[in-house]
């Protein structure tokens, strides 16, 4: 049977760790505002990024965050979503809880009806979002997560 995948991923800029220290989230809680309604999520992982510099000296703490999730929507109807999903209110936060005036660069990759792929990348100021869906008879949908976190402001 005929599968798709759609990836959403968030990916971090490549710029110096600056800013404030992030605020303490689990796993489910970064998880939560990209998950597609009524999916079945599989399992989900919060890992070390391991941001090191040419020398392999660690630059920033960062965490890669991953999980997968599966429903029986089209890899059309799971790319409106995520692109409702982003649109960016004129005052307070977006459903992903970015604040309307903090920058954010989206970027989005159609598959065609022989290749119903779709790449979704949200880029902030320290951490990339990715979505990739692959349709068919389900649509599978891949999430990952990198965030970069200055080390100096949490030894602050």
């Amino acid at each position: 049977m005929p599968t798709s995948l759609l990836t959403l991923s968030a990916l971090l800029t490549v710029i110096p760790c600056v800013g404030q220290p992030p605020e303490s989230k689990t796993l489910l809680q970064r998880i939560e505002p990209w998950r597609y309604p009524d999916a079945e999520m599989g399992p989900a992982t919060m890992q070390d990024g391991a941001t090191v510099n040419a020398s392999g000296d660690r630059t920033c703490v960062s965490l890669h965050c991953r999980t997968s999730f599966v429903t029986p929507d089209t890899a059309d109807k799971v790319l409106a979503h995520y692109e409702r999903l982003l649109q960016r209110p004129d005052s307070g936060k977006d459903a992903t809880g970015l604040a309307a005036a903090a920058g954010r660069a989206v970027h989005v990759v159609r598959g065609d009806g022989d290749h119903p792929v779709h790449l979704l990348s949200v880029y902030e100021s320290s951490i990339t979002t990715t979505v990739q869906m692959i349709g068919g008879d389900q649509t599978r949908i891949r999430w990952s997560q990198f965030e970069r976190i200055d080390i100096n402001t949490i030894r602050q």
